[in-house]
């Protein structure tokens, strides 16, 4: 069953752990390759106060990122990117309570599942559904999926156009 779109989500503010930096970390390593504008983005909100974040958390998810990841690697997958989306979200997400459930309560692994959907990061989506995804963004029509895993569940977003409405639901 899905939430009113008009429903307002108070996240907590998390524990600042080891943990909490290193889950970002973790996450942005995961999306560097396939999905580099969503790596942009979801840096640049863990560097603003998005998620809560300390300063000093903020400064370490950068140092561990520059630790392990090589320059050249860096500068190959973020040399050429743009800010430009694939799809917009022009009304606010409908989330299934099951996704609400599954996430975690400051909105971080929303936001990276937003921004990787909206970017055309499909690279755990199907390669039937990526074609039709290309057909629903060049026509203006159809329904954009994209599919993620997150820990032991699998969360579909879709975007239904022309009417933007963008639902995560659990498949």
């Amino acid at each position: 069953m899905l939430n009113e779109t008009t429903r307002v989500i108070n996240y907590s503010k998390p524990q600042k752990t080891v943990e909490r930096y290193n889950f970002i970390t973790e996450e942005l390593l995961t999306i560097l390759h396939s999905s580099p504008k969503a790596f942009v983005y979801i840096l640049k909100l863990a560097c603003s106060n998005a998620f809560n974040l300390s300063e000093e958390d903020a400064f370490r998810i950068i140092d561990d990122l520059s630790e392990r990841v090589p320059q050249s690697e860096l500068e190959s997958a973020l040399g050429s990117i743009d800010n430009s989306t694939l799809i917009e979200l022009k009304k606010r997400p409908e989330i299934s309570t099951d996704v609400i459930q599954v996430l975690d309560e400051d909105g971080f692994q929303l936001a990276a599942l937003l921004a990787r959907h909206t970017y055309g990061d499909m690279s755990e989506t199907s390669d039937d559904q990526a074609l039709l995804n290309d057909i629903a963004v060049k026509t203006g029509s159809g329904t954009y999926v994209t599919s993620y895993k997150q820990g032991d569940f699998h969360i579909r977003v879709s975007t239904n156009l022309p009417s933007y409405q963008t639902i995560l639901e659990l498949r």
